[in-house]
């Protein structure tokens, strides 16, 4: 796994003159022995522009609120992306439980979908751009996607859950959109 992730932001400042507003070193989140996260930018409000940003992003949620984005780089085991591969050492419990809270940290967070071990869902639109390894992605309804290096894919706030068991890790970069979940035609509370 790399040390960190260099993050280059270019800003423009009011007159209209763009520059480098930012680069950042971003520290891999090890969860377990080969899986880790990289929470690499994002932000909780709308894009205006001119934009000249100069601070550092600080992941306080893996999910946007209606309005923001978030982009992540996440690297998998060869295991149940969520299951299997539990962390061994102190860090990589510290890391797990940061990601956690980082994972649940606003309302367009991780909806658990019982019986099946770590179906889930989230209020947003994931587009997720596979760099290397093999995914797959399960659908509530038993449909997997095999997710090759090159494949994207675009997940539409709908339950699954993703898994990697083709023998060596995988690496996805995830930009998360925000969505606003609608209420059932009976007008309860889709879940």
């Amino acid at each position: 796994m790399p040390d960190s992730v260099r993050v280059w932001v270019m800003g423009e400042t009011a007159d209209g003159e763009s520059h480098l507003s930012q680069m950042s070193e971003t520290p891999p989140i090890p969860v377990g022995p080969t899986q880790c996260w990289w929470f690499a930018w994002g932000d909780d409000g709308p894009l205006t522009f001119p934009r000249d940003l100069r601070q550092k992003y600080d992941a306080q949620s893996m999910f946007p609120p209606v309005g923001g984005f978030r982009v992540n780089i996440a690297q998998f085991a060869d295991a149940d992306v969520y299951g299997d591969e539990l962390p061994q050492t102190p860090t990589q419990r510290a890391g797990s439980e940061q990601v956690v809270n980082i994972v649940h940290g606003n309302e367009a967070g991780w909806i658990e979908y019982p019986p099946v071990a770590n179906l889930h869902r989230t209020d947003t639109t994931e587009i997720g751009y596979l760099i290397s390894g093999e995914i797959e992605v399960e659908a509530s309804n038993g449909d997997i996607a095999h997710l090759k290096a090159g494949d994207v894919l675009i997940q539409n706030g709908a339950p699954h859950r993703w898994r990697n068991f083709r023998g060596r890790q995988a690496t996805i970069f995830l930009v998360s959109l925000p969505g606003k979940r609608l209420p059932s035609k009976d007008g309860v509370e889709n879940v």
